[in-house]
């Protein structure tokens, strides 16, 4: 019996700039889970990442341009609640 991933506790981003941004956020390392990151944006194509650290830094995007976040914990074949929130890259100067 294994019990899903505990969900994603609370999402930062920091860092916002043109062309990318921080994420960080909570998460419950018991089961040594492997985090994916799915980027939405109605511009260009899902980028999918995936980490085993609590953070990621994005980069390469494009300016003023909302990308929805989506964040996944997986462990042991399971997978936790999905963490969304929407960031926008700032306007080139």
């Amino acid at each position: 019996y294994f019990s899903a991933p505990v969900p994603i506790g609370r999402v930062t981003v920091s860092n916002v700039t043109s062309t990318g941004f921080h994420v960080a956020w909570v998460a419950d390392p018991t089961l040594r889970p492997t985090f994916q990151l799915s980027l939405v944006s109605a511009r260009s194509p899902t980028m999918h990442l995936q980490t085993q650290k609590a953070s990621l830094t994005l980069s390469g995007l494009e300016p003023g341009v909302l990308y929805l976040v989506e964040i996944v914990a997986r462990a042991c074949g399971q997978e936790s609640a999905k963490a969304q929130l929407k960031v926008r890259t700032g306007n080139r100067l």
